[in-house]
C-alpha cells in the first residue's frame, strides 16, 4: 500500500492497495494460471469508522491496483486501516474458474495520517 502521510482538511488522499501474486503452479496444460478480481477495497479508521471504498481498479499483469480516494474533516492523526476481498480464479484454455474469495481483514497503514 501507499499513499501520503500528511493532508489538509477536505482535501482528498489517495492511497494505492496493490493484490499481488506471489507464485502460481499450474496443475496441467489445460490450465493457463490463475487470475485476481478485486470485489472491494475500503479505508477504516482505528475505531472501525468507515471512510471510503476503492474508486478504480487496474490490472497490471502481475497484480491488480485500487485506488481509494480518503478526505478528512477534522485535523488530527488518523489511524487507518484497509479491507481487501477479492476473488482467485483459475485461467483454462476455454475460460475461467472461480477458485475462492479471498477477505483480508485489516492491514494497518503506516505511518499514520498527519491531517492538518
Amino acid at each position: 500500500m501507499s499513499g501520503h502521510s500528511l493532508a489538509a482538511d477536505n482535501r482528498s488522499v489517495q492511497i494505492d492497495v496493490l493484490v499481488t501474486k506471489a507464485r502460481e503452479m499450474p496443475s496441467n496444460w489445460f490450465l493457463v494460471g490463475t487470475a485476481m478480481e478485486l470485489r472491494n477495497v475500503s479505508v477504516y479508521t482505528s475505531n472501525g469508522t468507515w471512510l471510503a471504498s476503492m474508486s478504480n481498479q487496474t490490472d497490471l499483469g502481475f497484480g491488480v491496483l485500487a485506488s481509494v480516494s480518503v478526505s478528512f474533516a477534522s485535523a488530527g492523526e488518523y489511524d487507518l486501516y484497509v479491507t481487501v476481498k477479492f476473488l482467485v480464479y483459475e485461467d483454462m484454455r476455454i475460460g475461467f474458474l472461480p477458485l475462492r474469495m479471498v477477505n483480508v481483514q485489516a492491514v494497518y497503514l503506516e505511518p499514520t495520517i498527519n491531517v492538518t
